[in-house]
């Protein structure tokens, strides 16, 4: 049963939790955070958060991330993605790794929308946006 949005989970498992029931997800993409990065959220909670699902005209997007104990968001992951159709398919797999970089290196949801995936990026920003609000609720 997948995670209830914005939960956070516990455990070794917790990004396999997360990520359980996805209909769509990419493979993780490293990406070196310059240095002296500022944390993503002062007062978050290390572990990982699900935001809600965003829901564009072409679908469903939902997005997983892990932040570490200092703070910082150390990963994102697409849970959904729009892929009904081939079109949709290919912008998403080619949307999804920019998105979660453009995450990780703006430490928030303020991240550039990706050409061709208008829409995607839209609904990936509002799913990050209420995984990040997640995060610092968890510690307060």
């Amino acid at each position: 049963m997948p995670p209830a949005a914005g939960a956070a989970l516990a455990g070794a498992g917790a990004l396999a939790a997360a990520l359980a029931g996805c209909s769509h997800s990419s493979a993780p993409h490293a990406v070196s955070l310059p240095p002296g990065t500022r944390p993503l959220v002062r007062h978050a909670a290390a572990g990982t958060y699900v935001g809600p699902v965003a829901v564009n005209k072409y679908g469903p997007v939902q997005v997983a991330i892990v932040v570490s104990s200092r703070g910082r968001l150390t990963r994102a992951l697409a849970r959904e993605l729009p892929f009904d159709r081939a079109r949709s398919r290919r912008l998403s797999d080619g949307a999804a790794p920019t998105l979660a970089r453009e995450a990780l290196i703006a430490q928030s949801a303020r991240i550039d929308t990706v050409s061709g995936a208008t829409y995607t990026s839209e609904s990936y920003g509002t799913s990050l946006a209420g995984a990040i609000a997640a995060a610092d609720r968890a510690r307060r």
